[in-house]
């Protein structure tokens, strides 16, 4: 994916002007990171449309404090970006007589939901963390019900790995097995899994 013709390119070299870009590109933008960038204040604004975010190979930092981006719908390239120091919090449980867990820290460094997709090209994530938010605390004297949220850190850019092997169970042929035991054999499996 990349900017659409006639899309408005929105210049970030700073907190304010990254946040301003966030909220008021529209679909198809173009943001260009002119320089690197410290997360002031509080988390950045979701990515809510399709954008195309070039980092220029500057960095985003979230100060160890904040998390870095979180695409929340629409379809996005991300490239040639860094992005560290980031952090995500999750919600402190709830008190009471059935205290709740925390809520998961997701996605330190770059966070995708359900109603996004993104792509990233030469992207470089370090010194991200996610941490699960602490369990909420009982107060009327009945023991547990509490809990705290997982967290997750990554030290290096992500790797992904193709698959081995064909994962589907195949059955053998007819003319490779004798007649009862043909009987016998199971049927293919419907899928991959």
């Amino acid at each position: 994916m990349s900017a659409s013709a006639g899309a408005a390119q929105w210049n970030a070299n700073d907190d304010t002007t990254l946040r301003s870009a966030l909220i008021n590109a529209a679909h198809g933008d173009l943001l260009n990171f002119t320089s690197s960038i410290t997360v002031v204040g509080s988390d950045l604004p979701a990515i809510v449309k399709n954008l195309t975010i070039i980092g220029n190979n500057h960095v985003l930092s979230g100060a160890n404090q904040y998390r870095g981006l979180f695409a929340y719908s629409g379809s996005s390239l991300i490239a040639k970006l860094n992005i560290g120091q980031t952090l995500a919090r999750g919600g402190s449980g709830g008190s009471g007589r059935n205290a709740g867990g925390g809520g998961a820290g997701l996605g330190g460094g770059l966070f995708v939901a359900a109603g996004a997709s993104v792509s990233i090209v030469n992207v470089q994530f370090f010194s991200s963390t996610a941490v699960g938010g602490t369990g909420g605390s009982e107060n009327l004297g009945i023991p547990g019900d509490g809990g705290g949220g997982g967290s997750f850190k990554a030290m290096a850019a992500f790797r992904f790995r193709p698959p081995t092997q064909d994962r589907r169970k195949v059955s053998p042929t007819p003319s490779q097995t004798s007649p009862a035991r043909a009987a016998r054999a199971p049927t293919q499996a419907a899928g991959p899994w």
